[in-house]
């Protein structure tokens, strides 16, 4: 009986990653339309959030085992705020600016995403099934993706505008930001009882 949940939990998992994968082929066919100095740009910006994780993934497990996982990330979702609010306003053709929030976005991927794994980890009840648990966090994180690329897609389509999806997913890391702040006051809670 589980086996078969698991083919199906796989093959569904495969479907997104398949999904997502042809979404990036529609985004680079359409690139294609982009002058080339401005692929060019677009290279050395994932080169610049490449480069620049790694000092991030550092200064972020430094500072959550000063403060704690819930309050660093918390922070980091804080400025993933900020960070959507400033791309909102960057001036069009601003290239210095465009790199400077890409930097800027390179030093919280750096280490969000594997203290959102062991935060995830450290909420888990006490249990020997901890695969059921990360798959379930595998099978969300792709759904994110789906709604996030889908969404920021979408609302661009209807506005004609990134800068509007670009408020759009700031209104997701304020729904992430209610919802880390509610895990905090069942862990204090919890704590306190």
């Amino acid at each position: 009986m589980s086996t078969s949940y698991e083919l199906r939990a796989t093959r569904q998992i495969r479907n997104i990653e398949s999904l997502i994968r042809e979404i990036h082929l529609i985004r680079v066919i359409r690139d294609k339309k982009i002058p080339p100095h401005l692929r060019r740009d677009r290279i050395y910006l994932i080169l610049i959030i490449q480069v620049i994780a790694i000092p991030g993934a550092y200064a972020i497990s430094w500072c959550s085992s000063k403060i704690g996982n819930l309050k660093t990330l918390m922070g980091l979702v804080i400025l993933w705020i900020a960070l959507c609010i400033c791309a909102y306003f960057l001036p069009k053709g601003g290239v210095y600016e465009f790199y400077f929030l890409g930097a800027a976005v390179g030093f919280i991927m750096g280490g969000i995403q594997s203290l959102s794994r062991s935060t995830y980890a450290k909420l888990m009840p006490e249990t020997r099934d901890t695969a059921s648990f990360f798959s379930f966090y595998d099978v969300t994180e792709k759904i994110a993706a789906v709604v996030g690329i889908f969404s920021f897609g979408f609302i661009t389509e209807l506005t004609g505008s990134q800068r509007s999806s670009v408020l759009a997913l700031a209104s997701f890391f304020v729904i992430g930001l209610l919802l880390l702040f509610y895990a905090n006051a069942v862990k204090v809670k919890k704590l306190a009882s």
